[in-house]
Parts: C-alpha cells; sequence; structure tokens
C-alpha cells in the first residue's frame, strides 16, 4: 500500500518533476548554444540541424500513438503549423540570436519573467480563474511575484558585469543590450501564447505525434529562413573539431522539443 501511495504521490507532481528537469537541460543548452554561436555558428543553420533531428526522432515515437490518434485533417494540420511558427519561428529563433547580443545566464535570469506574461494572459484570455482568495490563487500570485521580483534583483545587480562582457566586434555594449532585452521581451510574449494554444492543442490530438508534426514544419520553416540568410556553402558546414557544434546539435533536440514536458503545465482550462 504504501509503495501505491508513493506511485499515486509521484504521478501527481510528474508535471513539477519534468519542470525541473526540463529547466535544468535548457540551462546546459543555453551555455553549449553560447559557445557555439561564439565559434561563429550560424543561428538559424544550428536550428534547421537540430529540429532535422528532432523530426527523426519523434517520427518514429509517434508511430506507438497511431491507435489513438483521430483522423487527420486540416484543421490539426494548421494548429501544428501555428504552433510551430510560434515555438520554434519566433521564440526558438529570438531566444537563439539574442544570445549574440547577451550572455546566456542573463537571459535565463529575464526569461523567469515568463510566468508572470503567461498567467496575465490566461487571465485576460479566460483560461485561469485566480481565485485569490484561496491558497491555490494566493500560491499563484506569491509564485509570480516571487520569480519577477527575483528576476529583476538579479538583473540590476548583476548589470555592471553583464556590461562589460556584451562588447561584441566593437559595437555598444549599451546597443547589445538593448538588442537582446527587446528580442528576450518578444521571445517570452510569443511564448506565453503559444503555452495558452498548446492546452487546446493536445485536447484534439496526441501529444507525441503533435510534437512531431510541430518539428516538421519547423524544420521546413527554419529552413527557408536560413536558406535566405545564410547562401554561403561554408556557412552549413558543421565544424567536428572539439565537438562543440555537434553536441550542440545533439544536445539542442532537448530545448527544441521541451514543449513536451511544458505542455503538461500549460493552463488546461479554468481552475
Amino acid at each position: 500500500m504504501r509503495g501505491s501511495g508513493l506511485v499515486e504521490g509521484m504521478q501527481a507532481y510528474k508535471p513539477h518533476l519534468l519542470l525541473i528537469l526540463m529547466n535544468l537541460g535548457i540551462a546546459g543548452l543555453l551555455v553549449l548554444t553560447k559557445s557555439a554561436l561564439s565559434t561563429g555558428m550560424s543561428a538559424p543553420v544550428l536550428l534547421v540541424y537540430q529540429h532535422v533531428v528532432a523530426t527523426l526522432v519523434l517520427t518514429p515515437m509517434a508511430y506507438f500513438e497511431r491507435e489513438k490518434r483521430p483522423p487527420l485533417s486540416f484543421k490539426i494540420l494548421g494548429w501544428a503549423c501555428i504552433l510551430a511558427f510560434l515555438e520554434i519561428m519566433v521564440v526558438q529563433f529570438l531566444y537563439t540570436v539574442s544570445l549574440r547580443f547577451i550572455s546566456a545566464s542573463f537571459q535565463s535570469t529575464v526569461t523567469n519573467a515568463e510566468t508572470a506574461v503567461t498567467l496575465v494572459l490566461a487571465l485576460v484570455f479566460g483560461q485561469e480563474k485566480l481565485g485569490f482568495w484561496r491558497i491555490e490563487g494566493q500560491a499563484k500570485v506569491l509564485g509570480v511575484v516571487t520569480s519577477t521580483v527575483g528576476s529583476t534583483v538579479m538583473v540590476l545587480w548583476t548589470g555592471p558585469t553583464i556590461l562589460k562582457t556584451l562588447h561584441i566586434d566593437g559595437g555598444s555594449p549599451s546597443l547589445d543590450h538593448v538588442t537582446g532585452g527587446l528580442m528576450l521581451v518578444l521571445a517570452m510574449l510569443a511564448e506565453s501564447t503559444w503555452f495558452l494554444l498548446m492546452g487546446p492543442a493536445v485536447r484534439m490530438y496526441p501529444e507525441g505525434s503533435l510534437m512531431a508534426m510541430m518539428s516538421c514544419f519547423g524544420t521546413i520553416q527554419t529552413t527557408i529562413v536560413a536558406a535566405i540568410t545564410e547562401r554561403k556553402a561554408s556557412s552549413w558546414a558543421i565544424d567536428f573539431g572539439g565537438g562543440l557544434e555537434l553536441a550542440t546539435i545533439l544536445y539542442g533536440y532537448f530545448g527544441s522539443n521541451d514543449g513536451g514536458g511544458r505542455s503538461l503545465s500549460t493552463p488546461m482550462g479554468p481552475s
């Protein structure tokens, strides 16, 4: 009986454990990506390779959901395409490119405010009910305030140190800081929107199959952008020396598909 109770308890906290593991993984990805970009690797090309790997891995996994998948429709394909555009073409692209202007630690700190943005949008669109007079509502407010205030304090406290490390190719550190910050704001708005849309999407179609389609659409979208912006063949070459770029591409599979873990905690409706 104790064993079954422990299993039930772990199932109840499964979304929280997945979120913790996801954020640990993303922290490592940020450091690797920053290092790869500093060697001259193209951000669009990096995203293309990451999502090629993700598509190859997720597509066979989606095969096991064939019995519970509803018939594929244009509506579902449209949802997958829109979700891929938001999460991959906007969020991941901006997060990746912003690392050319800011540090990985700065990005990781600022994105803690994403929780507040998501909650506000969820309240506006009726996917969440605050219920301030209940313990759940108070916990939401406390969590949002703590994360937002904490990230703000960390940014302000470490500001002078971060600014000294943002000098890129003779450019103005303050301009780099503003450019990277604007990218982060746009990425957070897009990702908060993605959170809200992911809930209804996984109710229409199994999550594994949906993520596979998103990766496929993301590969197509990023390839188009990379083909336009990176026309030199040398930009597509992978430097196998040291294995940094290859490790970033393979490890990027986790970051490219972290939505699988996050969607378990995406607002699914009023609570």
